[in-house]
C-alpha cells in the first residue's frame, strides 16, 4: 500500500507525520518503506534516526534498514546523498524528474514491503505530478492546519490529486476503516442479550415471585454493578494467558495468518477473537432489557384482553406471543436505538482499548485527547446519521410489530 503525505505549504508537521505513521506500523510489525521525496526539505533520516550511505548493487539503490518492535523500516532520502545536512540541492526541471524517477524505479525495496510512505514537498511541483504519474494507485493524505490559509492550499494539493487520479484519503475512509471492527463486536453483542434478555423476560413475568425470577434478578443486577472494563481484566487473567489458562488471544480480531486460513477456519478464529470482548461487553446489558421486558409483560398480563384470551380457552403460549407480545414488545423496541448506539460506538470504547481492537470508540476518544477536529466531526457526523436511521429502523419496526399503528391503514378501513 503507497500512501503519500503531502501537504499545501510547509510547516504543518507533514515529516512529523510522515515518522510518526511509520514507527507506528513498524512497531505493529508491519515493514514500512519511507521515501524522502522532499528533495529541498529532507528531514526523515534525522528524524528517525538511520545514518548511512546508500549503496548500489548491480544498478539497484539499497535503502537503510532499522528494525522497530517486530517490524523494520527502509528508509531513502536525498539527505543520504548530500555531504552535510545543511548543504542546499538547487536542482530543477529534468534533474528534479530524473531524481524521482531513480527513487521510485531503481530502489531495491523488499519483497514483503507492506507500505510504502513517501514525504512529498509541499506545494504542487513537478517532483509531486512526476511522483503522481509513475504512482497511479497510490493513496494520498494530506496535512493541514486549522487556518484558513493552510486548508485553501491544501484543497490545491487534493485537486492535483485527483486530476492525477489519485484517491485522496480523508476522515471518511479512516472511520470506515474503523468500522468493522465496532460493527463486529456491537452486532454480536446485541444479538445475544436480545435473544436472551428478552425470553428470560417473559419467563420471569409468567413466574414472577417465584426461586427462578428471584436468583435470575440477583445474578443479572450482580452482572450489570460489575464494570465492563474491570471483568474484560479479569477475563485476561482468567483466560488469555494471565496467570491461569491460555485459551483465547490476547488481542485483535483475527490472527496473524487470518489470510492462509481455510473459509471454516477464518469463522472460527474470528469468533475465538470475539469471544472474550463480547462476554465483556454483554455483562452489563442484561439487567436493563430483562427487567424492561418482564414489568412490561406484567402489565400487560393483567388487562382485560388477557383474562378473555384466557377465558376463551387459549393456552398459555397463544396468550403471551399471540396477544401479549406485540403491545408488550413496544416499549422495548423504542429503547433499541439507544441501545445500538451505546454498543457500537460508546460502551466498548474501553473494552476495544483493553483488547487492542482498533475500533470507533478508539477512534473518537483519541481524536478528542489529540484535538483532531476533522476526525471528531466525522465521527459525530456518522454517530448522528447512524442514530437517525436506527430511529427510522425503529419506526419501522412498531408497524411490523403491531400494526395498529399504521394510522393510514385505519384510515382507510
Amino acid at each position: 500500500k503507497v500512501l503519500m503525505i503531502a501537504s499545501g505549504k510547509g510547516g504543518v508537521g507533514k515529516s512529523s507525520i510522515t515518522t510518526n505513521l511509520a514507527a507506528a506500523l513498524a512497531e505493529k510489525g508491519y515493514a514500512v518503506g519511507v521515501m524522502d521525496a522532499d528533495i529541498w526539505g529532507f528531514s526523515i533520516p534525522r528524524m528517525l534516526g538511520v545514518e548511512g550511505d546508500l549503496l548500489s548493487v548491480e544498478g539497484k539503490i539499497q535503502p537503510l534498514v532499522r528494525t522497530s518492535g517486530e517490524g523494520r523500516l527502509e528508509v531513502v532520502s536525498m539527505g543520504f546523498l548530500v555531504a552535510q545536512e545543511d548543504s542546499a540541492l538547487m536542482w530543477r526541471g529534468l534533474m528534479l524528474n530524473r531524481a524521482v524517477q531513480h527513487f521510485c524505479q531503481d530502489v531495491d525495496w523488499s519483497d514483503d514491503l507492506d507500505y510504502l510512505l513517501i514525504d512529498m514537498p509541499p506545494g504542487t511541483g513537478d517532483v509531486q505530478m512526476g511522483l503522481a504519474k509513475m504512482l497511479p494507485r497510490a493513496e494520498m493524505v494530506i496535512i493541514t492546519t486549522p487556518a484558513l490559509n493552510a486548508q485553501k492550499v491544501a484543497a490545491r494539493v487534493a485537486d492535483m490529486g485527483r486530476k492525477n487520479y489519485l484517491r485522496i484519503v480523508g476522515v471518511i475512509d479512516l472511520i470506515i476503516d474503523k468500522m468493522p471492527v465496532s460493527i463486529s463486536l456491537g452486532l454480536w453483542s446485541t444479538l445475544i442479550i436480545y435473544f436472551i434478555s428478552i425470553p428470560l423476560g417473559i419467563r420471569k413475568a409468567v413466574t414472577d415471585g417465584s426461586r427462578f425470577d428471584v436468583w435470575t434478578s440477583s445474578a443479572i443486577v450482580v452482572g450489570y454493578a460489575i464494570p465492563g472494563f474491570l471483568f474484560a481484566i479479569l477475563l485476561i487473567v482468567l483466560f488469555a494467558g494471565g496467570s491461569y489458562f491460555d485459551w483465547f488471544p490476547l488481542r485483535g480480531l483475527t490472527s496473524s495468518n487470518f489470510d492462509e486460513l481455510t473459509w471454516y477456519q477464518k469463522i472460527g478464529d474470528y469468533f475465538w477473537h470475539l469471544a472474550l470482548p463480547v462476554t465483556a461487553n454483554v455483562i452489563g446489558g442484561f439487567a436493563t432489557l430483562t427487567l424492561l421486558t418482564k414489568n412490561s409483560f406484567l402489565d400487560e398480563i393483567g388487562k382485560q384482553y388477557v383474562v378473555t384470551a384466557r377465558a376463551k380457552g387459549l393456552d398459555q403460549k397463544e396468550v403471551l406471543y399471540g396477544h401479549v407480545f406485540r403491545n408488550a414488545m413496544l416499549i422495548v423496541i423504542a429503547s433499541l436505538p439507544g441501545v445500538l448506539v451505546a454498543l457500537f460506538f460508546t460502551g466498548s470504547l474501553l473494552i476495544e482499548v483493553i483488547f487492542s481492537l482498533d475500533g470507533l470508540g478508539l477512534l473518537g476518544f483519541e481524536a478528542a485527547l489529540n484535538r483532531d477536529y476533522p476526525v471528531i466531526f466525522g465521527t459525530l457526523y456518522i454517530f448522528t446519521l447512524m442514530g437517525l436511521i436506527l430511529k427510522l429502523i425503529s419506526d419501522i419496526t412498531y408497524v411490523l410489530v403491531d400494526p395498529r399503528i399504521d394510522f393510514e391503514s385505519r384510515e382507510g378501513a
